[in-house]
C-alpha cells in the first residue's frame, strides 16, 4: 500500500481494465479517503467502468479541464468469521 501522504497528494487515478481492476486499485488505496477514479473498460462489460478505452484521450482532456461529473460509490470492509 502506498503511504497515506502519497494517496492524499493524488488528484485522480486512471484505471485501464474492468471491474476487477477497479476493485484491486481500490484495495491498494486502503480504507481511508481515496482520490476519484477515472475508469476505462478494456473488455465488453463493466459496471464500474463507464468509459470505453477508445475515449481515453477526450475523457482525460475533459478531466484535466475540470469538466467532469462524479459518481460517488461506497466501499464496505467486511470480515467473515466461520463457526468452528
Amino acid at each position: 500500500h502506498p503511504p497515506p501522504e502519497i494517496i492524499e497528494s493524488l488528484d485522480f487515478v486512471v484505471t485501464l481494465g474492468g471491474d476487477g481492476t477497479v476493485l484491486w486499485v481500490s484495495s491498494l488505496l486502503g480504507n481511508g479517503p481515496m482520490p476519484p477514479l477515472v475508469t476505462f473498460a478494456m473488455g465488453s462489460l463493466g459496471f464500474m467502468t463507464p468509459y470505453p478505452i477508445s475515449s481515453i484521450q477526450s475523457c482525460l482532456t475533459q478531466v484535466l479541464k475540470g469538466r467532469f461529473r462524479l459518481t460517488v460509490r461506497y466501499r464496505l470492509h467486511a470480515h467473515i468469521q466461520r463457526a468452528g
